[in-house]
């Protein structure tokens, strides 16, 4: 109870500060900064766990649909009623990788914007009160490339496939290039051709996403000049 007493005394001091119209001028420009800060990064936070859900509901469709065809596979010994059935569900399942794949984008750019507002919201901490430069880590800008650097991130065609939609982008074109090979060995007959179209259209799908990819990007990076300017 003895400990609990200045406490409550420091207490009762601001409550008397507040009361009379007193608070400090450093107060006043960091608890609406502060606010922003939380609630930026709560922001960014549901970004990622919404790429995560997305990102594992589509992994885990791939997964169910590649087991059942390899069960229906083997009871029609690759009929054409197996051919059907591919034909049916991996249509739609290259459809959910490509929403999940664009939505993947999305939030990665959203992401990055609230990076870039905390970073600004950063920087006002070391301008408002410098002294707190010995227990903030140092910010070294508020432009993409600066921030994606700082958390160890570099822009680079490597970088397009590391990231979620990267990842989504190849998965799906593996997807596409399995229902054209699929379709013309069933149509032709002949494996080599089956793979070859299979093999064209994969890559051709896995550059077509990587394309609408950078294009996203480029986009976002001019509408933010209007916020960040330089």
């Amino acid at each position: 109870m003895t400990g609990l007493r200045p406490a409550f005394r420091r207490f009762r001091r601001a409550a008397g500060h507040i009361a009379a119209g007193y608070v400090p001028a450093g107060t006043l420009r960091t608890v609406p900064s502060s606010t922003e800060h939380f609630v930026l990064q709560t922001a960014r936070s549901a970004t990622i766990a919404e790429t995560n859900g997305r990102t594992a509901l589509f992994l885990s469709s791939v997964s169910s649909v590649l087991v059942a065809l390899a069960f229906f596979g083997q009871v029609s010994r690759l009929g054409t009623a197996f051919f059907v059935l591919a034909l049916v569900v991996l249509p739609p399942l290259f459809f959910v990788g490509l929403v999940t794949f664009e939505r993947a984008i999305q939030t990665s750019i959203e992401e990055v914007t609230y990076l870039r507002r905390i970073a600004r919201i950063r920087r006002f901490y070391l301008d408002a009160a410098p002294s707190l430069s010995r227990y903030l880590a140092r910010v070294g800008g508020e432009s993409k490339a600066e921030v994606m650097h700082e958390v160890g991130i570099t822009n680079s065609w490597w970088q397009s496939l590391v990231a979620t939609a990267g990842s989504v982008a190849v998965i799906n074109s593996l997807i596409l290039g399995g229902i054209a090979g699929l379709l013309i060995g069933h149509l032709n007959g002949s494996l080599s051709w089956s793979v070859a179209v299979g093999v064209i259209a994969a890559a051709t799908a896995i550059a077509l996403h990587l394309v609408r990819q950078r294009a996203l990007w480029k986009r976002a990076d001019a509408e933010s000049e209007r916020e960040f300017p330089g």
